[in-house]
């Protein structure tokens, strides 16, 4: 019985420990320069903000600035996902996302 309310209770923990999510916003502008790539997101008709996607010795890099081009080149909507206590409106060039998700 303590099995099963210990399952149950981290089962429903786990998405609260995933982070906090910034969803609906769109690829404005992706900026190179010498020591990361930052990326500029909109909330269409709301907000828009400078996020960090992380410096170039970071191996996970390549793959979100990749997902960044193409979210910038075709429209599409993406999710970045931040600790708990990320304020998605906020410009923050020291904070590295967890995942960012193409989305239509």
């Amino acid at each position: 019985m303590k099995y099963c309310f210990l399952v149950f209770v981290i089962a429903l923990l786990s998405p609260i420990s995933y982070g906090l999510d910034c969803v609906g916003i769109q690829v404005d502008a992706i900026q190179a320069q010498k020591s990361n790539v930052l990326v500029h997101i909109i909330k269409p008709g709301e907000w828009g903000a400078w996020k960090n996607l992380g410096a170039y010795d970071q191996p996970h890099l390549v793959s979100y600035q990749s997902i960044a081009q193409q979210a910038l080149a075709t429209g599409a909507s993406i999710r970045l996902r931040f600790e708990n206590d990320h304020v998605c409106s906020e410009t923050d060039y020291g904070t590295v996302p967890y995942m960012i998700r193409i989305e239509e």
